[in-house]
């Protein structure tokens, strides 16, 4: 029988082992990205820069394109690409610009820093699911992502403002047009706490949503 502090040593390798990239030498690091590690363990606070679009945000109006019914269904089989390298992004940017909407995720790692940094960034239209590898492009990232991030063309989905938070940190990247789904259901549901990814899952889709992962693998 394992006792709890073995238990918790095995599941951290469990952890370990999906993100095993993770684990990777420290020398394999890109600089720029170990350079911000640095500076995020040493800053106290992290300053809030005006966006370069605050006239267009106040203006900003929801487009009748955007509340428009897709017929898509969440379990169709979509294009999934890994990004790792500029020629990848440039064309992700390029299916981007195309999209009216697009749906944004991150995952963060604090292997080298107390503060989690950014290292993978998830990005998903109609008919594509794009995981950008955000640790050996950190460096071009800012430059690459900015102009699909500020068109306002396209709206950005996310689910909390922890992303937003985290771009702006990481990569002094903004986001217009973007609408904080997870916001939204819960001014309409008039909810006292945030609602959780799985609880608003459940509520649209009437699945679970681990369920609904292992169907999608499964295809």
């Amino acid at each position: 029988m394992l006792n709890a502090n073995q238990h918790r040593v095995q599941r951290l390798g469990q952890r370990r082992g999906v993100f095993s990239r993770l684990d990777a030498n420290i020398l394999e690091l890109d600089p720029i990205a170990m350079q911000k590690r640095v500076a995020l363990n040493k800053s106290p606070i992290f300053m809030a820069l005006p966006h370069p679009r605050i006239k267009d945000i106040v203006k900003w109006t929801l487009q009748h394109d955007h509340t428009l019914p897709d017929p898509y269904s969440p379990t169709e089989v979509k294009h999934i690409s890994f990004i790792r390298g500029a020629t990848d992004i440039d064309i992700m940017v390029d299916i981007l610009s195309e999209s009216k909407t697009i749906a944004i995720d991150m995952e963060f790692d604090n292997q080298y820093s107390y503060y989690g940094l950014t290292c993978y960034i998830k990005i998903s239209t109609k008919n594509h699911d794009f995981v950008v590898d955000a640790i050996p492009l950190f460096n071009i990232i800012p430059e690459r992502l900015s102009n699909i991030f500020l068109n306002e063309n396209v709206l950005k989905i996310v689910f909390g403002t922890q992303d937003l938070l985290a771009f702006q940190r990481d990569f002094n990247l903004r986001l217009f047009p973007v609408v904080d789904f997870q916001n939204v259901y819960k001014m309409f549901n008039s909810l006292s706490q945030e609602p959780g990814l799985k609880e608003v899952v459940k509520d649209f889709l009437g699945t679970d949503i681990t369920r609904l992962i292992i169907y999608i693998i499964d295809r």
